[in-house]
């Protein structure tokens, strides 16, 4: 598929090459390398092989690659018309090596600049192109291709009558960030070092990665190939939107087929085709989510290691950081970064498995002034260990990148500079306490048990996650750290300390970690479905509140009282999401009523009368050492007012307050309940929500939920109402006509006459085919493997009996 848009003379005048590469006429040969390794390592991949990449570099470079090859006419016809640029990537927004398209078109170009009148040679499944270009002065491109017939070789390959260096930092990115390449070079082979995983490059598409001008772009590129009708394309290329969802979608595009966006654009004007797709892309990302982070894939620990020891002979054990997260539009991204002590000064940044043109983060960085960059920044970590060695590698994996003009430098959003940033720090400070604790010669005296705790957890967690590809537990991560620290310190570390404590405190420094997930305390039931979301960080991640279920989420900070609100029905009739936790809202808790709010749900907070739990409405207010979430909260109580006014009694044993007991919290506080709650100093006073009746409890919040005016149902759109009142009929219309006719036809005594009329299959080879197949234990049970075969047995029986002849339907009155 080829998008195409107006080019001119730009491809051959140097002014022109140097908007369209980013780089300056002294670096074209670099520009050149850089293109064809990425076009090599694209095709190769195309043919599901790990690519081997032949590169020459003198006289002239070549370059060949192992992948299906190509029709050398149908390619010259696409590359040498230089009145268009083309490119089957562009519309996509997938997170690709090639994204401009410049390509072969820039080769030729860069070429001519560097070696007029000297012809560029292609060949591919036994035919040679030697393809000479000369720009005239009228602005004319005269092409003048010379074909013939040669021996066939595997792939395609290219040779440029220029001579490069492949010491540029751009050739060490591509070779770093695809380990799953080999490159044979003159006199040198970089042998592959193991597998990555990446985003397919036909795969779905996310429309949280487009924006209406870019889902137009695609759609005219998709109608100049197909003739689809909108669900039909929604359904084709949009993961997470086949079926049903696709044509609800579809239903909100004023357009029947995606050819009707083009003659909409032509005959209303462009602003017109745009407001369809803003409304299509709307219902499309209401329908879908965005696409998990993970499914990028990357290139990991061990290959980085490995490569930077081929690439660059860095020898020192380093610290592999990666981070995971969604742009401020949905977008996901992931961050790798490895940093380890080298005898030279290396740094390396790549973008979707190869290098860029200028490196990534030259300034900027985490919003700073341009001494900020990422040489600034680690001048800033390193101090005067930045003039001695060390490697870095910076890895950015995201789709739909932007790119300031057509110069080749990418926009990265601030969100993922920050993530940048955090994860040099956390890298290049682990590999940096790890030293300092190596130096020591491992005397107990010289390391505190938080320094030894604070060098092992990269490592810890690496092996606790099974090098990033299992989910772990605090407790998981742990026994991992207590075995390693004893390199350090001959100390037992107990895992109270660690957790909250040590653990907090080091994501609060570097960052969370990858992975880490904390078991269910707490949960919250959505009303009217009663479904019970515990609150865990994996089961919260995966959860979205559905539209339209409740407005509002109450966080309570006692699970013991949810009996009471259920069976009042509160959660019914007021739209209430109930969250009960246990105390302080743990990290999920927190992560489920910010998801809440990013859905404009109002969320609400329930607690006793005591330092603590006023302190509970206040955490979940503000960022935590536990969580970056902040939230909108509105405190329903128990405040000192209501205990007054509803006459409760006082706990008469007091909280006792022990050392840190003064809390920010109290600084906000009126000067009655302060004095209540802090008593004489040394025993405070409290009223917990347990002292309350039953009736004083529903009396208290439906109170509360008037006086802030939150006693309205959720009263969805009017064509929401419609759409769903129009389904609901046709669900039920369906399943009543079904129920009739299974009724008239008495099918029971239909299949039962059926099952008698065939013939039982013989599976006397069954069993020892499936014995064979459980040699190699695959993931499926002896009974999935009968299950499939009478399946098929029985398809293909059904298959040959008219079952029309069992059918007898009559008339009832």
């Amino acid at each position: 598929m080829i998008y195409t848009f107006p080019r001119t003379k730009e491809f051959f005048e140097p002014a022109e090459l140097v908007l369209a590469t980013g780089v300056n006429k002294e670096r074209f040969g670099e520009a050149i390398l850089k293109e064809l390794v990425d076009n090599a390592l694209d095709e190769a991949e195309k043919a599901n092989k790990a690519p081997v990449i032949e590169i020459a570099a003198e006289p002239f470079l070549s370059i060949r690659d192992n992948g299906p090859g190509a029709d050398i006419q149908d390619l010259l016809n696409k590359i040498l018309d230089f009145s268009v640029r083309a490119s089957s990537k562009l519309a996509w927004k997938r997170p690709t090596r090639g994204y401009l398209g410049n390509a072969l078109k820039t080769v030729f170009g860069m070429a001519h600049v560097l070696a007029p009148e000297k012809p560029v040679v292609l060949e591919s499944g036994g035919q040679r192109a030697t393809v000479t270009v000369r720009p005239l002065s009228t602005g004319e491109i005269r092409v003048n291709p010379v074909l013939e017939t040669v021996p066939i070789k595997p792939g395609f390959s290219v040779t440029v009558p220029v001579p490069v260096s492949l010491n540029c930092s751009t050739f060490a990115a591509a070779v770093l960030f695809n380990p799953h390449a080999t490159f044979e070079l003159s006199g040198r082979c970089v042998q592959r070092v193991g597998d990555v995983e990446k985003y397919p490059a036909e795969a779905p598409v996310s429309p949280h990665w487009f924006d209406a001008e870019s889902l137009f772009n695609l759609a005219v590129m998709v109608a100049g190939q197909e003739d689809l009708t909108v669900r039909e394309f929604i359904s084709r290329y949009f993961v997470g939107l086949s079926g049903a969802k696709a044509g609800q979608a579809a239903k909100s595009c004023p357009v029947k087929r995606i050819r009707d966006l083009v003659f909409l654009e032509e005959s209303q004007g462009r602003k017109a085709a745009l407001d369809a797709c803003t409304g299509l892309l709307r219902t499309m990302k209401i329908l879908s989510r965005p696409v998990p982070p993970a499914k990028l894939g990357g290139v990991g620990r061990e290959n980085m290691a490995k490569r930077a020891r081929q690439l660059f002979g860095v020898e020192a054990e380093g610290r592999y950081v990666r981070k995971e997260g969604y742009t401020w539009d949905d977008r996901p991204y992931v961050l790798e970064v490895y940093y380890a002590p080298a005898e030279r000064k290396h740094i390396v940044t790549g973008l979707n498995f190869t290098g860029t043109y200028n490196p990534l983060f030259n300034s900027n960085f985490l919003g700073k002034s341009d001494s900020w960059g990422l040489h600034g920044y680690l001048k800033e970590l390193l101090k005067s260990r930045y003039e001695s060695g060390f490697f870095l590698a910076v890895h950015v994996i995201m789709p739909g990148v932007e790119y300031t003009s057509r110069d080749k430098k990418p926009y990265l959003p601030v969100d993922v500079v920050q993530a940048a940033g955090e994860a040099v720090a956390r890298a290049v400070n682990s590999v940096r306490r790890a030293v300092q604790a190596g130096s020591c010669g491992g005397p107990e005296e010289a390391t505190t048990l938080k320094e030894a705790v604070f060098a092992v957890l990269p490592e810890a967690v690496e092996k606790a996650s099974g090098g990033g590809r299992y989910p772990y537990s605090a407790r998981s991560l742990y026994y991992q750290v207590r075995a390693l620290i004893q390199q350090y310190t001959s100390r037992e570390l107990d895992y109270n300390y660690f957790t909250p404590g040590l653990l907090t405190e080091y994501q609060e420094i570097y960052g969370p970690l990858e992975g880490l997930y904390y078991d269910p305390r707490g949960i919250a039931v959505e009303p009217h479905t009663g479904q019970e979301i515990p609150l865990g960080t994996r089961e919260v991640a995966d959860y979205t509140a559905p539209d339209y279920l409740y407005n509002k989420v109450l966080y309570v900070e006692k699970k013991g009282i949810l009996p009471v609100l259920k069976a009042a029905g509160l959660d019914k009739k007021y739209d209430l999401c109930i969250c009960a936790g246990e105390g302080y809202a743990s990290r999920a808790a927190k992560d489920f009523l910010a998801m809440a709010e990013k859905q404009d749900i109002v969320v609400l907070c329930l607690h006793d009368l005591d330092i603590n739990g006023l302190e509970i409405a206040r955490t979940l207010r503000e960022e935590t050492r536990t969580s970056r979430n902040a939230v909108t909260v509105i405190d329903l109580g128990l405040r000192y007012k209501d205990a007054v006014e509803m006459g409760l009694e006082k706990d008469p044993e007091g909280v006792p307050l022990k050392k840190g007991w003064h809390k920010p919290v109290l600084e906000t506080l009126p000067h009655d309940e302060l004095e209540f709650l802090t008593g004489d100093g040394k025993r405070g006073n409290r009223v917990e929500l347990n002292a309350l009746t039953p009736e004083q409890l529903i009396g208290l919040i439906e109170r509360k939920l008037a006086e802030h005016g939150l006693a309205k149902k959720v009263v969805p759109p009017e064509e929401v109402v419609l759409d769903e009142a129009r389904k609901r009929f046709d669900a039920v219309l369906r399943a009543m006509a079904e129920r009739r006719i299974l009724e008239i036809l008495e099918i029971p005594a239909v299949v039962e006459k059926i099952a008698r009329s065939v013939k039982v299959p013989d599976f006397g080879g069954l069993p020892g085919d499936i014995a064979r197949a459980l040699e190699d234990n695959p993931p499926v049970s002896w009974r999935d493997m009968v299950e499939e075969e009478a399946r098929d047995f029985a398809r293909a029986v059904l298959e040959g009996v008219d079952l029309s002849r069992f059918l007898k339907i009559g008339h009832r009155q």
